[in-house]
């Protein structure tokens, strides 16, 4: 049976796929902080009502409790636990008990002199609230109620279920929405493809492709048909002129083998790129989606500062993807000489660490051992972090990638000289399947990979390029080396 593999769909399947994901996120992204957010003000609002209600009541029994009236407060308490949302009213003075409405009769465990107080978690399905009584500055008695957030419970189960209908209902747009985009941007090419297929089979170069869509299809179309036009005139040149029919066979075999060639090589620049943005999206964009996942899952349970780290992480890599997609764009200027740094006195090991935590979903789910090295030095250098930090967390990527599940990965930094001043070194060793000797200088090459790799789980050929501009752009150095026993060492060097 046929896998199916996504690099073998077709473009249509791969920008719908794309699209829906992006939907995907973005809506649970913004109905989880929707959630949140809003149970947080619901809450906040039951809670200052509820103050409310026990300063009114704490007001209202003040004289009954001076001309110890307890006919006065049982009528009170009463009409309170007329309410849905009081659940236990009760009142003590000094240390003799005056008046339960109902439940337990045990005070409170503290009291804080005229000031509510509460023992409460945010999720506790009652609001316990005490409250002092007082008559010329002195406290004469404590009122205690007891609330109860059920009603704000149901209210915020019902929302949830209302978004999540919405949230189905907006999947089921964006899907066709997104058939319908891809659709728009892949119909061109492929009737370009399939047209291209019959004059091949058929041999009818009189047929012409028809120009429309975005604008590189409509060029694409347009050299097709040019190259028919030139096709069909050496082919009439070729009735009229029989004697020079091999010279004339020679230049058509020629021109065909280059418009071959180039085609030939326009695919292998577009499935690079294409691969390329697989990659180097793939770790925050799974970084994004594990701590998305991680808050939905858990965000009825988790105190709020656990919330704020996943929101945190979530951000980080949010931030991380943003730069990912200026890769292509930042390897012209790089090799243009036009990229500007923004050089700062960093620490780089602090650079490494958060890379490391971008990546910790992935580490987990390989069950890989991180081990950072021992004996600690300085590391702090002048350099741009986001770039820096580009080439870390590419060349950590793609350690956890070769490495197989269970083993180990090793960082460690040193302090050394290139170039007769101060660097810093910093290396990344995997015990992945390694690199070939006579094949170590040529990965930094744009699109090329080890013979190794080129397999499912092999990389693009363009994020070490990528890393080799960053790093010659500081004045340092990368390299790799093959480990003794399996896996490579990526090392560089950077100018303190």
């Amino acid at each position: 049976m046929k896998k199916n593999n996504y690099k073998q769909w077709e473009l249509k399947k791969r920008l719908t796929l794309v699209i829906f994901a992006a939907v995907f996120s973005v809506l649970i992204l913004s109905s989880t902080l929707f959630i949140i957010a809003n149970y947080f003000f619901s809450n906040k609002n039951f809670e200052e009502n509820a103050f409310d209600i026990t300063r009114s009541v704490a007001s209202r029994i003040e004289a009954a409790i001076v001309f110890d009236d307890a006919v006065t407060i049982k009528e009170t308490f009463d009409q309170l636990l007329l309410r849905t949302d009081i659940r236990q009213v009760n009142v003590y003075l000094d240390d003799r008990y005056l008046y339960v409405s109902k439940g337990e009769t045990n005070p409170p465990i503290y009291f804080n002199e005229a000031e509510l107080c509460h023992a409460n978690s945010l999720f506790s399905k009652v609001l316990s609230i005490c409250h002092s009584v007082t008559v010329e500055g002195k406290i004469i008695a404590h009122t205690y109620l007891v609330f109860t957030r059920d009603k704000l419970f149901k209210r915020q189960y019902t929302q949830i279920y209302i978004l999540i209908v919405s949230i189905m209902i907006s999947l089921l747009l964006s899907l066709i929405f997104a058939s319908r985009v891809s659709d728009t941007l892949t119909s061109p090419l492929h009737k370009l493809a399939v047209l291209a297929d019959k004059v091949a089979k058929e041999k009818r170069f009189n047929l012409r492709g028809k120009v429309y869509g975005t604008q590189e299809v409509r060029l694409l179309t347009e050299s097709f048909n040019q190259m028919l036009d030139e096709i069909e005139t050496k082919d009439d040149e070729l009735l009229k002129y029989t004697q020079n029919l091999e010279q004339a066979v020679e230049e058509r075999t020629n021109s065909l083998n280059h418009a071959l060639e180039q085609a030939t090589q326009a695919n292998a620049v577009k499935s690079a790129f294409l691969a390329n943005m697989s990659h180097e999206l793939r770790t925050p964009l799974h970084g994004i989606l594990s701590f998305a996942r991680f808050g939905i899952k858990n965000y009825t349970t988790a105190p709020p500062d656990k919330l704020l780290r996943y929101f945190d992480r979530i951000n980080t890599s949010g931030e991380r993807l943003h730069v990912l997609l200026n890769d292509l764009l930042d390897l012209s200027k790089l090799e243009a000489g036009q990229m500007e740094l923004d050089k700062q006195t960093t620490s780089l090991r602090e650079i490494a660490i958060n890379c490391v935590a971008e990546q910790d979903a992935l580490l987990l789910e390989k069950k890989l051992t991180l081990f950072w090295d021992t004996e600690k030095c300085d590391t702090n250098a002048s350099f741009d972090r986001s770039r820096i930090a580009q080439v870390i967390a590419n060349l950590l990527s793609n350690a956890i990638k070769f490495t197989e599940e269970g083993k180990s990965i090793h960082i460690s930094f040193a302090l050394t000289h290139y170039q007769n001043q101060a660097a810093i070194k910093m290396s990344i060793q995997d015990q992945g399947i390694g690199i070939h000797e006579e094949e170590l200088a040529l990965v930094f090459d744009q699109f090329v990979q080890s013979s190794k790799t080129k397999t499912d789980a092999g990389g693009t050929g363009l994020g070490l390029a990528i890393c080799k501009e960053i790093i010659a752009l500081h004045n340092g150095k990368i390299w790799a080396e093959s480990v003794v026993g399996g896996g490579t060492k990526f090392s560089f060097l950077l100018p303190v």
